[in-house]
């Protein structure tokens, strides 16, 4: 009965675990995402900034927001003007013009974030509609983002094998504790049957006694208890 009661507690204790794991690798992902997404999206506005601020042209030097994570694979970009004509632009993805433009013939008036698909390679892109000179242009500055991708790929795969591990090591502790918790209640249910046990062994004589007395008067029913 107790190793069954043991079975059940380790059970119940190693679910709580994958719970608690799953719940704990879900938020950190998130928390992960969340960061690489603001990181990216405040280094594309800075990178939107020096463009305007050179007028559309490229120089050899990168530009540097003083994060080296989006630093390491830099941009591409494409300036519209008013006629969504090209005016400048640094594109490696061909791809990415098309798709640019028909997020440039949208009328917005606001910078916005979006993603982008091109062969496979998932891109976010910061739209900037400015005005120079009495001119209206559209900058849009794209970076891929696989390695973000990577990089929350990587830490939950991490956290994963992490959780494996522990539910592998705490499975036994569990066992172990689940055993000590319930040794006091083992004992007291063993000095329970032993009480039993004595009490029964005790009453049998004097109940054997009595019985014995009671069929001895039933057999001499017309007779009286003083004789």
């Amino acid at each position: 009965m107790f190793k069954e009661i043991k079975r059940k507690i380790t059970m119940f204790n190693t679910l709580i675990l994958v719970i608690f794991m799953f719940m704990f690798i879900f938020l950190l992902g998130f928390l992960v995402n969340w960061s690489l997404a603001l990181s990216g999206e405040m280094y594309l506005t800075t990178v939107a900034k020096e463009i305007i601020s050179n007028n559309g042209q490229t120089t050899s030097q990168p530009i540097n927001s003083g994060d080296s994570v989006h630093d390491k694979f830099g941009y591409q970009f494409i300036m519209w003007d008013s006629s969504r004509v090209v005016k400048s632009m640094k594109v490696e993805d061909r791809n990415l013009i098309m798709l640019g433009y028909e997020l440039a013939i949208k009328k917005n008036e606001t910078p916005q974030f979006n993603l982008l698909v091109s062969e496979n390679v998932e891109y976010r892109v910061y739209t900037l509609p400015y005005s120079n000179n009495s001119n209206d242009y559209v900058l849009q500055v794209f970076q891929q983002i696989s390695t973000e991708r990577s990089i929350i790929a990587y830490v939950i795969s991490f956290l994963f094998l992490i959780g494996l591990g522990s539910i592998a090591v705490l499975i036994p502790i569990s066992y172990f504790l689940a055993g000590k918790s319930l040794q006091p209640i083992k004992e007291t249910f063993e000095d329970q049957k032993k009480f039993i046990a004595n009490a029964s062994h005790e009453l049998r004589t004097p109940l054997t006694v009595i019985q014995t007395n009671v069929e001895v008067l039933k057999l001499k029913e017309d007779e009286q208890i003083k004789d």
